[in-house]
């Protein structure tokens, strides 16, 4: 099956248990969150009815300062404004502060803002309006920084002031550098930036293979579809669930590296992919599995390959599982000198006794048997050898574990032909 002296089935059969027996792969999103405050200078009873003064501006700039309290990237700024427009837009900057002036541009917005009857204040204060931030630009603790507003020719803004008692600049002026301060210790608008702070890393996705060395090679190919950069971290684990250590080679945005480690760290533009090949240099086969941790959903697959010394070289694709049931099933045929191989990885923390209950192709129970798996580890079997029942018969065979954390799992169709594929397991039936 591998190569010229695999002629006999047998042969070919020990193979597959050498190849069968090292399997699998994993993927990873996570989440920001506005998780600290940057600034603020208001509470929870901002903005209302005892807040009563408001500055306004006709056809030019308005703005304050503030000097950061706290480090991070911006998520968004909270505020209470309100006009007298509804079709003049009102923008909204942030900068840096150069000599008491507003410095560089971080990001802006073109905010939609609750209209005010004819210059007058409104009864109660308008809703809180949530500037969300796109760029997210990087703020320091102890800096001080612009919001500045754009009030458009003709309109009048109304921007309420903080309730905390609160004094320092307010500006106002029809050119944005320097805007002239009014007064001295005026109470100043109130504003609330919250920060970006990422959740810890988590599972998004498992490969289920990964075989290098000795005529095995793999590479793994990760997509960053979003538009926004994101860390990506593909961690090995050999089947008893340790560190895995290869030579790497990554190769992202037409630059290749070669590197000898158990796990790539990399940040990801937005849609461009990294490749991580495995297995050229390593003399005897060795299998395992990868965590793929990122900040959001990463899509991927990984391709592994055989290559014998003699006859073409062949390939089965790994489906990226961005499920982690507990049961899954997989369809097998063993009839016609053709055998299913299967790879399980246990996704837990803690070793896992994983159930095969086995079926023919009418439906009739073969019986069970119970398959443990090494903490994040893994392990792979041809199913005539270890389910026995499953010899010479068609049908299905559902794993089912009973550790937390789940369960993935690929399918490997052998023939006489000396050829293989990789099959898919079916979730959620």
């Amino acid at each position: 099956m591998f190569g010229s002296d695999a002629g006999s089935w047998m042969l070919s059969k020990r193979a597959v248990v050498g190849v069968v027996q090292r399997l699998i792969l994993c993927l990873i999103p996570l989440h920001l969150s506005a998780a600290s405050i940057i600034y603020s200078n208001i509470s929870g009873t901002f903005p209302g009815k005892s807040v009563s003064s408001q500055w306004t501006t006709t056809g030019g700039f308005e703005g304050t300062t503030f000097t950061a309290t706290g480090s991070g990237n911006l998520a968004s700024i909270v505020t209470a404004v309100s006009q007298t427009s509804s079709t003049t837009p009102i923008t909204a900057g942030l900068y840096t502060d150069f000599y008491s002036a507003p410095g560089t541009l971080l990001e802006s917005w073109s905010i939609p803002v609750i209209q005010t009857c004819c210059g007058s204040l409104p009864a109660s204060a308008p809703p809180l309006t949530t500037l969300v931030s796109i760029v997210h630009p990087l703020l320091s603790s102890g800096k001080k920084y612009w919001l500045v507003l754009t009030v458009g020719t003709g309109n009048t803004a109304f921007w309420w002031f903080n309730d905390q008692g609160v004094n320092g600049g307010l500006w106002i002026n029809d050119k944005l550098a320097p805007l002239n301060q009014v007064g001295d210790n005026y109470p100043t608008p109130g504003i609330q930036l919250n920060s970006d702070e990422p959740q810890p890393p988590a599972r998004v996705g498992v490969l289920s293979h990964i075989a290098a060395g000795g005529g095995w090679s793999t590479v793994v190919t990760l997509a960053n579809t979003s538009a926004a950069a994101v860390p990506v971290t593909v961690a090995l684990h050999d089947d008893l669930g340790n560190a895995l250590t290869l030579p790497l080679t990554t190769t992202q945005q037409g630059v290749s590296q070669t590197t000898t480690a158990a796990s790539v760290s990399t940040t990801l533009n937005p849609n461009t992919t990294l490749l991580i090949s495995m297995g050229d240099q390593v003399a005897s086969t060795v299998v395992g599995w990868a965590d793929v941790l990122s900040t959001v959903s990463i899509g991927g697959y990984a391709i592994f390959r055989w290559t014998p010394q003699t006859g073409s070289p062949q390939e089965g694709t790994v489906p990226l599982q961005s499920q982690f049931p507990s049961t899954f099933t997989l369809p097998y045929d063993n009839t016609a000198g053709f055998v299913m191989g299967v790879a399980l990885a246990n996704l837990s923390v803690s070793s896992a006794n994983i159930t095969a209950t086995m079926w023919d192709d009418s439906g009739n129970e073969l019986g069970s048997q119970t398959v443990e798996v090494a903490a994040s580890g893994h392990t792979s079997f041809d199913l005539p050898s270890t389910l026995q029942p499953t010899a010479g018969k068609r049908g299905i065979v559902t794993f089912q574990s009973t550790a937390t954390g789940g369960v993935a799992g690929l399918g490997l169709r052998f023939s006489p032909f000396n050829t293989f594929t990789s099959v898919p397991t079916i979730i959620g039936q």
